[in-house]
């Protein structure tokens, strides 16, 4: 039973595109707490399904009855404020991950949306219509290393970009907007870091981590904003197969710009509270699941942001 005060303590202490959905792939690595390193010459497949409800209508941090969103006119290169009425949204993707024990120390990865859906209904006057895009996101491949004190995993990442970004359909005709498009059509890079340690006292294992991601433009003069995650969380083996975990993680994403501006209801911070399960299966197959709790979100201006969230998948070690 000390169990379950502990992980509702680390909660309260880490509860301190549109509202995305912490659904990219160095974020849903971070909550997955998989940033540590397999053996040489072993390989792991993940994957992982993820889905988020992004229905929820802010202004700041408050919910509000109508929420407005610029239309970024990119065959024009201008801005029209208060274009879009979003009524609902969701954020949905299948995400492949791979990693290779290179050496005792490093291992390579590589991490693919397969299929990645972005959703929103919007309203224009009386007419309602629903935009989204489907396919590929960007793929993500790095390396991780262990050097310095033991349980300590740094990792160097580059995003490339292989989703589409130019996807059309966008009212009045056009390409549909950035936030909305399953790739960014730009290189990012990515680095983050990981130290988990064994707790005797309560058999808990702990974990902090955290990764930036500094973006780039890219060819049609849009850059979205660097993205900030850290995480704090705990977990503990209920039987021999089955164990427990919980995870407190803030995402943070700064405002976009476009041609040099920043662009209105661009950018948010998102606190979410992360409890799961991961069952050990025979042949060395683990299953997990975890539920996205937002507590606290904060938007620029207005936007949809997220309400709650899933993660679920399978990882097969070879």
């Amino acid at each position: 039973m000390r169990l379950l005060p502990a992980l509702f303590l680390l909660g309260l202490l880490g509860a301190g595109s549109v509202a995305t959905a912490c659904d990219s792939s160095s974020c849903s690595l971070l909550t997955r707490g998989e940033n540590s390193l397999i053996p040489k010459k072993q390989f792991r497949l993940d994957l992982t399904f993820g889905y988020t409800d992004q229905g929820a209508l802010l202004r700041g941090s408050q919910e509000v009855d109508a929420v407005f969103r610029p239309r970024v006119f990119l065959e024009r290169q201008q801005i029209f404020p208060s274009f879009h009425r979003d009524i609902d949204g969701y954020d949905r993707v299948l995400q492949m991950d791979l990693t290779y024990g290179l050496g005792a120390r490093f291992n390579l990865t590589a991490s693919l949306p397969l299929p990645l859906w972005h959703a929103h209904e919007v309203a224009h006057g009386d007419f309602r219509q629903a935009y989204g895009t489907t396919g590929v996101g960007d793929a993500l491949v790095g390396l991780r290393a262990a050097f310095g004190p033991r349980g300590l995993v740094s990792g160097l990442s580059l995003k490339v970009p292989t989703g589409r970004y130019r996807i059309g359909g966008e009212f009045g005709g056009g390409i549909q907007d950035p936030t909305l498009q399953p790739g960014t059509g730009a290189v990012d890079f990515v680095g983050s870091l990981q130290y988990s340690w064994r707790a005797d006292s309560l058999r808990l294992t702990w974990a902090v981590a955290g990764s930036y991601q500094a973006t780039t433009t890219n060819p049609l003069d849009y850059r979205f904003g660097n993205q900030t995650v850290v995480t704090a969380g705990a977990a503990r083996s209920l039987t021999s197969r089955l164990s427990a975990s919980l995870q407190a993680k803030l995402f943070h994403q700064d405002r976009n710009q476009y041609l040099g501006q920043g662009v209105p209801s661009t950018g948010s911070t998102v606190v979410y509270v992360t409890p799961g399960l991961r069952l050990s299966a025979p042949g060395k197959v683990s299953l997990y699941a975890f539920v996205l709790l937002s507590p606290y979100r904060y938007v620029n201006e207005a936007q949809l942001g997220p309400r709650v969230g899933i993660l679920a998948g399978l990882s097969k070690l070879f």
